[in-house]
């Protein structure tokens, strides 16, 4: 079946805004261009059903209040059968395991895609039963990255199973240098020099994040280096005042900006200098892919799928998983210009450019919904 021949669902049970969600609409957005039908089935509504709406996506509603609701794979299937879809390709481990029952009884190809939810095992019920039905139900698995690939297999997904597809992420539209210097004066001191170095770092604000390295760093490398810098915090959560609390304790709090959610993350990076991530565990963020195509420098704790990403002094600056002194002289390192970020900023905007733009990750889909489910062998 050939691409245009294709009536593809895209299912996902939350509504955003989060990673898995905005590859949802990016690949919604791609299919589109691509003049394939496309549409979108959430429970929940919210950042992701907005999208959906500006893009024109058609969206289905199907609400669901049960931690085990049984009813959402009749509906799921009635609606696949009713609008004529052909595959569905459904995200974390809840929808991909009602995806893969009602595909199954739709008599549809089913593509499984896991993001990180698969590393926080406790929080998931039947992890290992829901991914044992789902690849027994002849669905296939992709992973975002190798290391979310060897969770499945760790839980007991076939190897020969899954396939690794990256996150897909776009260029953002550039901004001349008049509009960059009127976004730098919108979000930090307008009075800063023009040498000013800007970090800006986006994510939740979460345990899982390990924003409070991030800010120790940060204020470890400002008291060591000669050179004026400043850090923008972009994401909302739970953790906003007790890291604020924080920045006044560690006298910092006048270059630390917290921007709360942004609905415009590509064009705001292309204010910054360098971006940073300092979390304990991490798939592969979009965040950072959208860093790379800006053309930032990239310091990242060295965990998860990000070593697939970024190579340290290769293509970015790796750093212990909650160590804030490494973090501080790997930062320190940068804006004394004792490293050349331009070259390894250039280096892993190329790598991206290449590897995980929205058309060549949405090609590598389409190429899986041509094979028909089949229940696996024992």
């Amino acid at each position: 079946m050939s691409g245009s021949d294709q009536k593809i669902l895209l299912f996902i049970e939350t509504g955003g805004p989060g990673g898995a969600e905005r590859v949802v609409a990016s690949l919604a957005s791609s299919y589109r261009e691509m003049g394939i039908d496309v549409g979108v089935a959430t429970l929940r509504t919210g950042w992701l059903t907005d999208e959906l709406a500006a893009q024109g996506t058609t969206h289905h509603h199907l609400p669901s209040s049960r931690s085990l609701d049984i009813g959402l794979v009749l509906r799921l299937k009635k609606l696949i059968r009713e609008s004529g879809y052909t595959a569905v390709h459904s995200h974390l481990v809840d929808s991909n395991f009602y995806a893969a029952l009602a595909s199954r009884l739709a008599g549809v190809a089913h593509v499984a895609t896991e993001h990180g939810d698969v590393h926080h095992v406790k929080k998931k019920r039947f992890l290992r039963l829901k991914l044992k039905v789902t690849s027994w139900l002849g669905s296939r698995f992709t992973a975002v990255s190798g290391f979310s690939a060897d969770a499945l297999c760790h839980l007991g997904v076939r190897r020969d199973k899954i396939q690794v597809i990256g996150n897909p992420v776009s260029q953002a539209k550039p901004i001349n240098s008049d509009e960059r210097s009127a976004l730098r004066k919108e979000v930090v001191n307008p009075d800063a020099a023009s040498n000013h170095w800007l970090w800006i770092h986006v994510a939740n604000l979460r345990k899982v994040k390990d924003q409070e390295t991030l800010i120790r760093g940060f204020a470890a490398s400002r008291r060591n280096s000669k050179k004026s810098q400043s850090l923008c915090l972009v994401g909302d959560g739970r953790l906003r005042a007790e890291l604020e609390t924080l920045c006044e304790q560690l006298g910092c709090k006048e270059s630390v900006y917290f921007l709360g959610f942004r609905n415009d993350v590509p064009r705001l990076l292309q204010a910054a200098n360098g971006f940073i991530l300092s979390s304990h565990s991490e798939a592969l963020p979009m965040a950072l892919l959208e860093a790379s195509l800006a053309n930032l420098l990239i310091v990242s704790s060295d965990v998860g799928g990000i070593p697939e990403l970024i190579q340290h002094k290769e293509t970015g600056l790796l750093f212990p998983s909650g160590n804030h002194d490494a973090l501080a002289e790997a930062l320190t390192s940068v804006v004394e210009n004792s490293v050349d970020h331009s070259q390894i900023a250039a280096k892993a905007a190329e790598y991206v450019r290449v590897n995980f733009s929205e058309q060549t990750i949405a090609k590598q889909y389409l190429r899986l919904f041509d094979k028909k489910p089949r229940l696996r062998e024992s």
